[in-house]
């Protein structure tokens, strides 16, 4: 519903209303062009439908939960964090025209989440100077079966605001592989309800520290 978009975009304002400048601007929503937004450091396409920010490779190897967090969530549990903040990325793709989620609850795993479906990538250049675009599945590693992360789209959950709180922001988890009703992005496959089904993928993950580009990217 577009009134829902509107709605919760100007529910983030309200929220965190140091949003609202930036140094030359009293608007949230920078125009670059006319299919090219940006907040903060969210570049948003319209045109191609996608939205890209800059992260950095947290560890390479360990079980994992999370693959992607804000700089305080929890490090020891995720591939990949960026400074990007979780409400920026949530009216981000709120502004693509996707819907959230909004299915799951706290304690019930039987739910699985349903929503807007997304493509996820990481790009990152390794120490040849080689540029390497990849699907976030592939690092991840499935532990029982020996195998990378089965290739999926992601689901546009959508944080939710308790209490005056967009948890998001209070936990930093913005894309879940477990159970979490309160993450942005989140795994649509049955093995959300096992935290130790998968850990990263020292095969393809670079060392920790590695700069990289996010790019999540609506599906039609």
């Amino acid at each position: 519903m577009k009134f829902y978009k509107v709605f919760m975009v100007g529910v983030l304002l309200i929220l965190f209303p140091s949003f609202l400048c930036a140094q030359n601007t009293d608007s949230l929503i920078m125009k670059i062009d006319e299919n090219t937004y940006k907040i903060d450091n969210i570049k948003i396409d319209i045109a191609n439908r996608e939205i890209t920010f800059p992260a950095e490779f947290n560890m390479n190897r360990g079980i994992i939960e999370t693959i992607l967090v804000g700089p305080q969530g929890h490090l020891h549990e995720t591939i990949i964090k960026t400074d990007a903040l979780p409400a920026y990325i949530q009216t981000s793709l709120l502004l693509l025209g996707l819907e959230c989620g909004q299915n799951m609850e706290l304690g019930d795993y039987d739910t699985m989440p349903e929503g807007d479906s997304l493509l996820v990538y990481a790009i990152w250049n390794d120490t040849l100077g080689i540029t390497h675009e990849e699907r976030v599945e592939r690092l991840v590693w499935n532990i029982p079966q020996k195998r990378e992360m089965l290739k999926t789209h992601w689901i546009f959950l959508g944080s939710k605001i308790v209490n005056g709180q967009f948890m998001a922001g209070l936990d930093q988890n913005i894309m879940r592989t477990y159970h979490d009703p309160f993450t942005i992005i989140h795994s649509p496959l049955p093995t959300i309800t096992d935290d130790t089904f998968y850990e990263a993928n020292k095969n393809i993950v670079p060392e920790k520290g590695t700069k990289a580009t996010i790019k999540i990217k609506a599906l039609d």
